[in-house]
Protein backbone atom coordinates (compact mmCIF):
# COMPACT_ATOMS: atom_id res chain seq x y z
CA UNK A 1 0.00 0.00 0.00
CA UNK A 2 2.92 2.42 0.64
CA UNK A 3 4.27 2.06 -2.66
CA UNK A 4 0.78 3.00 -4.06
CA UNK A 5 0.49 5.94 -1.99
CA UNK A 6 4.15 7.08 -3.21
CA UNK A 7 3.11 6.85 -6.96
CA UNK A 8 -0.12 8.91 -6.23
CA UNK A 9 1.87 11.93 -4.15
CA UNK A 10 4.93 11.14 -6.09
CA UNK A 11 4.23 10.55 -9.93
CA UNK A 12 0.85 11.77 -10.16
CA UNK A 13 1.56 14.93 -8.24
CA UNK A 14 -1.44 14.58 -5.40
CA UNK A 15 1.19 15.41 -2.51
CA UNK A 16 -0.60 19.04 -2.65
CA UNK A 17 -3.73 20.63 -2.65
CA UNK A 18 -3.79 22.76 -6.17
CA UNK A 19 -6.20 25.97 -4.76
CA UNK A 20 -8.31 27.04 -1.69
CA UNK A 21 -11.39 25.83 -2.92
CA UNK A 22 -12.77 22.43 -1.04
CA UNK A 23 -14.28 21.59 -4.78
CA UNK A 24 -12.43 22.26 -6.79
CA UNK A 25 -9.22 19.98 -5.15
CA UNK A 26 -11.48 17.30 -4.44
CA UNK A 27 -12.24 17.22 -7.92
CA UNK A 28 -8.07 17.54 -8.54
CA UNK A 29 -7.63 14.85 -6.40
CA UNK A 30 -10.92 12.49 -8.11
CA UNK A 31 -9.28 13.12 -11.36
CA UNK A 32 -5.44 11.89 -10.18
CA UNK A 33 -7.64 8.68 -8.59
CA UNK A 34 -9.06 7.49 -11.94
CA UNK A 35 -5.97 8.37 -13.89
CA UNK A 36 -4.19 6.25 -11.76
CA UNK A 37 -6.79 3.10 -11.63
CA UNK A 38 -7.19 3.63 -15.39
CA UNK A 39 -2.89 2.98 -15.40
CA UNK A 40 -3.55 -0.34 -13.22
CA UNK A 41 -6.23 -1.72 -15.66
CA UNK A 42 -4.20 -0.35 -18.83
CA UNK A 43 -0.90 -2.18 -16.81
CA UNK A 44 -3.04 -5.53 -15.51
CA UNK A 45 -5.46 -6.15 -18.36
CA UNK A 46 -4.07 -5.00 -21.11
CA UNK A 47 -0.14 -5.17 -21.05
CA UNK A 48 2.43 -8.65 -20.59
CA UNK A 49 3.07 -9.74 -17.09
CA UNK A 50 6.61 -8.22 -17.52
CA UNK A 51 4.80 -4.61 -17.00
CA UNK A 52 2.59 -5.59 -14.44
CA UNK A 53 4.82 -4.48 -11.73
CA UNK A 54 6.02 -1.57 -13.65
CA UNK A 55 5.29 2.18 -11.95
CA UNK A 56 3.16 4.70 -13.15
CA UNK A 57 6.19 6.70 -14.17
CA UNK A 58 7.75 3.82 -16.34
CA UNK A 59 4.40 3.67 -18.51
CA UNK A 60 3.74 7.13 -18.74
CA UNK A 61 7.30 7.80 -20.39
CA UNK A 62 7.42 4.44 -22.38
CA UNK A 63 3.68 4.32 -23.52
CA UNK A 64 1.58 7.34 -23.16
CA UNK A 65 3.87 10.21 -23.03
CA UNK A 66 5.74 10.04 -26.14
CA UNK A 67 6.82 13.15 -28.93
CA UNK A 68 4.77 13.32 -31.87
CA UNK A 69 2.59 15.14 -33.89
CA UNK A 70 -0.72 15.06 -36.34
CA UNK A 71 0.30 16.17 -40.35
CA UNK A 72 -2.74 15.81 -43.05
CA UNK A 73 -1.70 14.07 -45.52
CA UNK A 74 -3.52 13.62 -49.42
CA UNK A 75 -6.78 13.93 -47.25
CA UNK A 76 -5.66 11.28 -44.32
CA UNK A 77 -5.10 12.24 -40.94
CA UNK A 78 -1.64 10.65 -39.97
CA UNK A 79 -0.12 10.83 -36.53
CA UNK A 80 4.00 10.55 -36.47
CA UNK A 81 4.94 9.38 -33.20
CA UNK A 82 9.08 9.52 -31.90
CA UNK A 83 9.55 6.25 -30.20
CA UNK A 84 10.24 2.86 -30.62
CA UNK A 85 8.62 0.45 -32.95
CA UNK A 86 8.11 -1.89 -29.74
CA UNK A 87 6.65 0.81 -27.65
CA UNK A 88 3.92 1.64 -30.33
CA UNK A 89 3.04 -2.21 -30.77
CA UNK A 90 3.02 -2.70 -26.98
CA UNK A 91 0.59 0.31 -26.96
CA UNK A 92 -1.82 -0.58 -29.53
CA UNK A 93 -1.61 -4.69 -28.40
CA UNK A 94 -2.79 -3.28 -25.22
CA UNK A 95 -5.64 -1.07 -26.38
CA UNK A 96 -6.98 -3.76 -28.49
CA UNK A 97 -6.86 -6.75 -25.87
CA UNK A 98 -9.14 -3.66 -23.59
CA UNK A 99 -11.18 -2.34 -26.80
CA UNK A 100 -12.25 -6.37 -28.01
CA UNK A 101 -12.57 -7.71 -24.01
CA UNK A 102 -15.62 -9.20 -23.56
CA UNK A 103 -18.08 -6.94 -21.36
CA UNK A 104 -18.28 -8.37 -17.59
CA UNK A 105 -22.20 -8.86 -16.91
CA UNK A 106 -22.96 -8.12 -13.05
Amino acid sequence: MERRIGELKHQLNLDKVPCGQFEANCLYFTVGLLAYNLLQMLKLLGLPEEYHNKSVRTLRYQLLKLAGKVIFHARYLVVQIAAPLKNIELFNAAYCRLRYAPIPSG
